[in-house]
């Protein structure tokens, strides 16, 4: 198993309205303008390493709503 976590996990995207799941070794890079939070996991380890650059680009807008957020939204996962 390449996950270091068994349940849950990985990057929620509501633009996307998907959850992204990398493995062990794998990163994201995406806009920091996206809204984007972590999902719960419920056994195993998470380990984040977070790095913030300078490249804001008024052009992306994430018009994306609060409202919009469902749970079976965050089950829906794309594996990377």
């Amino acid at each position: 198993n390449f996950l270091l976590y068994e349940i849950g996990g990985g990057t929620y995207i509501r633009c996307m309205k998907k959850t992204v799941r990398m493995g062990l070794g794998q990163i994201l890079v995406h806009p920091g303008e996206l809204y984007h939070s972590g999902v719960n996991i419920s056994s195993g380890t998470r380990m984040l390493v977070v790095c913030f650059m300078d490249g804001f680009d008024p052009d992306i807008i994430d018009d994306s709503q609060a409202s919009e957020d469902d749970l079976q939204n965050e089950n829906n996962v794309i594996m990377l």
